[in-house]
Formats: C-alpha cells, sequence, structure tokens
C-alpha cells in the first residue's frame, strides 16, 4: 500500500470516528433512534479532512423515543370544504401542499431563526418547497367537542366538513420520508432543538471537524413541528412528507406538481388513499413475499373513515350528501364512507 493510500485510508477512519461521535455525543441525545444513512466529505490528498456532510436515515423512525413520536391513536380529523372531500374521494387521494402555501407566515422561520437569526428568508422558503403538509387534529377532541374553533377557522364556520382519517399503527415506524408529529406552541419547545444546536456547535469547536448543513440535512423536518405561540388553540397534528430538490430550482419528481394558492406558485404532492394501484404494481414484481410487505409499510395506508357535516348542515341535508359520498367512495376507494352531522349541532338547533 503506497503512503498515499495508507493515508487516505487512515483519513477514513479519523473522519468516521468523528461521525460516529458526533452521532451518540450530538444527535442521539436529541433523536435517540437515528441512524446514520451516509456521510460524504471530500479532502486533497495527504491533508485530513476537515468535515463531512451526513445524513439520517429517512425513515419515521428516526423519531421514535423524542417527543416528536406520535403514541396516541392514529385516528385524526382533517377539515376541508364538501367541494374539496367530494374531489379527494374522486381523485383517490388528499392533496399536500408545500409550507409556502400555509397561513402562517412564520412558518418554518420560527424555529430555524431561534438557531440561526441570520438565515435568509429566501434559503427558508427555498426549503418549505421540500416539505408536503397534511394538517389534521387528534379525534378525540372531536368526540370531547374541544374543536369548535377549528370549525369556526378550518370548517366554514360550520358549513364545512371533516373528514375523518385512520392511518396504520402497525407500519407507522418504517414509513419513508414521512413523518408524524404534535405541533409544539411555546418557546420553552425550541429548548431540545437548541440544545442539540449548541452540542452541534461545541463538537466542531473541540474537534475542528465540520458537520455541514445540520438543519437541512438532520433536523428539517423537526423544525416543522414547531409554530409560533399565537395558533395554540390549532392543536394541529401534522404529517410531513419530504420531497428534496436541488437547491432554487423546480422540483423534477413526478411525484411533485404545481398551483396557485393566494395568487402565489405553490407545489403539491398527493397522499394515496387507494391502496389497489400500489398492490397491483407489487404483484408485477418478482419479490418474495417478506420484500413485498417491507416496501408496503413504506407508505401509510390511509383510510377515510367517515365525513362529518359541520354544525351548519341540516338533517335534510345528509340523505343527498351520504348517496354522493357512498357512490364516490365505493367507486373509487372500495368501500362506503359513513356520513353524519357534528355532535356541535346540538348547540346550534333552530
Amino acid at each position: 500500500m503506497s503512503e498515499t493510500k495508507q493515508q487516505e485510508t487512515e483519513f477514513h477512519q479519523q473522519r468516521n470516528e468523528h461521525v460516529d461521535r458526533y452521532l451518540k455525543k450530538v444527535l442521539k441525545p436529541f433523536l435517540p433512534n437515528a441512524k446514520i444513512s451516509s456521510v460524504y466529505s471530500m479532502g486533497a490528498v495527504g491533508r485530513p479532512f476537515g468535515g463531512a456532510t451526513i445524513q439520517i436515515s429517512p425513515s419515521n423512525k428516526s423519531l421514535l423515543g423524542s417527543k416528536y413520536y406520535y403514541n396516541k391513536q392514529l385516528k385524526f380529523i382533517h377539515y376541508t370544504s364538501l367541494r374539496n372531500a367530494l374531489n379527494i374521494l374522486r381523485e383517490k387521494a388528499i392533496r399536500l401542499y408545500d409550507l409556502n402555501s400555509m397561513n402562517d407566515p412564520l412558518e418554518l422561520s420560527h424555529s430555524i431563526k431561534s438557531l440561526l437569526p441570520e438565515k435568509s428568508d429566501h434559503l427558508i422558503d427555498d426549503w418549505k418547497q421540500t416539505v408536503f403538509c397534511l394538517s389534521m387534529c387528534d379525534f378525540r377532541r372531536e368526540e370531547e367537542k374541544k374543536n369548535f374553533d377549528n370549525w369556526r377557522i378550518f370548517g366554514d364556520n360550520g358549513k364545512g366538513i371533516g373528514m375523518v382519517l385512520s392511518f396504520p399503527k402497525y407500519s407507522q415506524k418504517n414509513w419513508l420520508n414521512r413523518y408524524l408529529s404534535h405541533v409544539y406552541y411555546k418557546d420553552i419547545d425550541l429548548k431540545e432543538i437548541k440544545k442539540f444546536f449548541k452540542r452541534h456547535n461545541d463538537f466542531i469547536e473541540k474537534n475542528g471537524f465540520n458537520i455541514r448543513d445540520p438543519i437541512k440535512n438532520l433536523i428539517l423536518h423537526i423544525s416543522c413541528f414547531h409554530k409560533v405561540g399565537i395558533y395554540e388553540n390549532e392543536n394541529e397534528v401534522r404529517y410531513l412528507y419530504i420531497i428534496d430538490k436541488k437547491s432554487y430550482q423546480d422540483h423534477d419528481s413526478k411525484e411533485v406538481e404545481t398551483d396557485i394558492v393566494n395568487n402565489k406558485q405553490v407545489y403539491y404532492t398527493r397522499l394515496p388513499l387507494d391502496r389497489r394501484e400500489l398492490e397491483s404494481r407489487l404483484k408485477n414484481l418478482e419479490f418474495k413475499t417478506e420484500e413485498k410487505q417491507r416496501i408496503r409499510r413504506l407508505f401509510p395506508e390511509v383510510k377515510v373513515e367517515q365525513i362529518i357535516l359541520g354544525y351548519d348542515y341540516q338533517k335534510s341535508d345528509v340523505w343527498d350528501i351520504k348517496r354522493v359520498v357512498n357512490q364516490l367512495s365505493q367507486s373509487n376507494l372500495g368501500y362506503q364512507v359513513d356520513v353524519k352531522i357534528s355532535e356541535l349541532k346540538e348547540y346550534f338547533k333552530k
């Protein structure tokens, strides 16, 4: 082995030791189940690596053991209009829009700038284009009649609907690039992120070894689960799908489409509600049963459990709506979806 080759081997070994130490000392106290999926670095011949770019495994399991892993029942309510609900049934999918389409002007920047105040809005907006979001609430709050504010704001003051969705618990930790968590609203909720970032900076200073782009590569998804306190009454639960792209360029993924929201270009992708297409693809693959089952678990099998009409609907409205919903759901999803009026109706009897 030449001296140059030997040096290169030693440098890689030293780099990997730094990365392993970073994982153990910096990242694992924050995300105990995070695992490194890739390490990339460049260095001149004869000179040691001064840093590396690392990425953690893009699995929802990376949240396990942290406060961001959702441990409750996976049954939620998503507020929208009746027209949107019928379009969801027709498309057999829910549109997930990127974070630039959200009403909160401090979306993502609230958490990012708590770590790096100098980060530009332009860069943060570019990151927002890679994060696609479905906003929901814990269904138990609906059962306990605690979601009145959400009905007023997101359910068109009782004229909209609540779509009840269930996610599979058995595959939750296996989802690929898909994450589910409560949203946190208090400044103190950012404490663990700030402690992580301090450990990150201390590590660089102590070891002279830089872990590049820690926010983008390690905690971007976590940063999306924080909002400013004025939105606390929403009690939001978020389902995120991360689709990366080249910086400051349009998406080239076939999964991503574009639209106009509030006169502004946004991107969206789809959360499928019909598994039959996936099953058809798997049927044509010469994979073992175990491998096909592993693939199934990468994508959540989301089911529409029920459609709840807002409190401004009348009992006489239910029949026609139920007929249309059942025709669409039976034809497009393969099962019928129950329709009822919100129990908040008892407070709005005419």
